[in-house]
């Protein structure tokens, strides 16, 4: 059975402004980024709509990093981790860090942590 209407619309417009925010970082910086650029990346009206979904901008950075970057997906699952055989969480990290590399946003992201 699939989630309500409504929690797909929320989760559907959660995601595009995290893809929003996403490219915004990549390509301005942090610092840089504002909620009227990233509303205008995400197909959302308007900016204020951002924080009906994340607490500020520092928040939805760290989703943008939990959600896009697959290799930070992984070091965020450290205690998970450490009860696999170590061939396996290499596998692990080698996977993502490969993902990573493919995705020119996401390397844009991970270099500028």
């Amino acid at each position: 059975m699939s989630p309500p209407r409504d929690e797909q619309d929320y989760e559907s417009r959660r995601q595009r402004i995290i893809d929003g925010a996403m490219h915004v970082f990549a390509n301005k910086g942090f610092e840089k980024a504002t909620n009227k650029d990233i509303a205008s990346a995400a197909h959302i009206g308007s900016p204020g709509l951002i924080y009906h979904y994340f607490k500020d901008k520092a928040d939805l950075f760290r989703g943008v990093l939990e959600e896009r970057a697959p290799a930070l997906q992984v070091i965020s699952r450290g205690e998970e981790m450490m009860e696999l055989p170590p061939r396996e969480v290499l596998m692990h990290f080698g996977t993502a860090f490969v993902q990573t590399l493919d995705n020119l946003v996401a390397l844009a992201m991970f270099k500028m942590l």
